[in-house]
């Protein structure tokens, strides 16, 4: 095998992981944000108002939290 080979190799691989680890990444955080969702959806209306929230606010806040958070994590 020809180090152009190996090396064609190794870059698909390389391409391969980072393509499945952006997946798993990508699943972890919707699973999170269902689950946030939900938890806040549990709330009553009085409660959520308490946090400064609106029923129909919630998938919108969640979004820009973690939107906010994943920044914060990528140094910007």
């Amino acid at each position: 095998m020809s180090a152009l080979t190996v090396s064609t190799h190794r870059h698909r691989d390389s391409r391969l992981s980072s393509l499945a680890l952006r997946l798993l990444e990508f699943l972890h955080a919707s699973i999170s944000r269902h689950q946030a969702i939900e938890e806040l959806d549990k709330l009553s209306d009085h409660d959520l108002q308490d946090v400064g929230l609106e029923r129909r606010d919630i998938a919108a806040r969640i979004d820009s939290e973690m939107n906010r958070i994943s920044l914060r994590t990528l140094g910007r």
